[in-house]
């Protein structure tokens, strides 16, 4: 059963008017989740200016992730070429792009291939935005959990700490997030056989 995608009839593309929820039409067959043709979604794409087709991609891939990893990551695949080649590399948009193709590569259980992209992403928002930015300290969080379920412990310890430190510097000691790092950084020695008394 594959999906089709069209643009609903009488919808005008027009700049600053573009919306993917108001022109994308899919349905999805009981039982069945989305299916998406990718021919369908690169015409769409190449039929409006590559970032606006960045955005329809994306928004397709973030509802197949649920059900259909293999179209989810395609999509998102597609999502990271087109803003490479349109945004280049050292775009917040970009990193987005790589950060969520690493997440669906982790959440299918792909975690060896997700570690380079988390690494890629955290990269390229330490040059953008610094190491203490919010963004940066997800990116950070986000590659610690992935080499935690890799099971190396020792690994993601550093990263968890250094994220610690930066919610506490940036957001306090109380603030939810920080709460959250100081629970992850604690499981993650407990694993390794250290003691968490001092954190």
């Amino acid at each position: 059963m594959q999906q089709q995608l069209s643009l609903l009839p009488g919808s005008r593309l027009r700049c600053g008017e573009w919306r993917p929820h108001q022109y994308v039409s899919y349905q999805e067959k009981a039982g069945a989740g989305v299916i998406l043709e990718v021919g369908a979604v690169e015409k769409v794409l190449r039929a409006w200016l590559g970032y606006l087709g960045c955005c329809s991609t994306l928004h397709l891939a973030k509802q197949t992730n649920f059900c259909r990893f293999e179209d989810a990551l395609q999509l998102y695949r597609t999502t990271l070429q087109l803003r490479q080649k349109v945004l280049g590399d050292e775009h917040a948009h970009t990193s987005s792009s790589v950060k969520r193709l690493a997440c669906c590569l982790e959440l299918k259980g792909e975690h060896n291939q997700a570690e380079p992209l988390f690494v890629q992403a955290l990269e390229a928002r330490k040059r953008m935005l610094g190491p203490h930015h919010p963004h940066s300290l997800v990116s950070t969080n986000n590659l610690a959990d992935c080499l935690s379920k890799q099971s190396n412990h020792k690994g993601a310890l550093p990263f968890y700490k250094a994220v610690l430190e930066g919610r506490e510097n940036v957001l306090g000691s109380d603030h939810p997030r920080t709460v959250q790092s100081k629970g992850d950084m604690a499981s993650c020695m407990e694993r390794l056989g250290l003691s968490v008394l001092k954190i």
